[in-house]
């Protein structure tokens, strides 16, 4: 897993230790970034994405919460 942000926000993801890279999830809000992903075992990521300044905020800042149980090939992101 690697994720990225410039004009977008990416997580990229490798199942063959790194000899090839896709994309598992494009988020919106023009590079808003992620903090804290990481992975609790090794199929089950988290990572948070672009922090809320305030709730409903239309900074878009949407503080998302993702979850991967897949090892980062695809990613949820989590009603409240």
């Amino acid at each position: 897993m690697v994720a990225a942000a410039s004009g977008a926000s990416w997580l990229y993801y490798s199942a063959d230790g790194g000899a090839r890279w896709s994309v598992a999830y494009r988020a919106i809000g023009g590079g808003a970034g992620f903090n804290d992903l990481g992975f609790t075992t090794a199929a089950d990521g988290v990572v948070v994405y672009g922090p809320a300044y305030r709730d409903g905020n239309s900074d878009e800042m949407p503080g998302q919460l993702l979850l991967s149980s897949d090892g980062g090939s695809s990613w949820t992101t989590v009603k409240f």
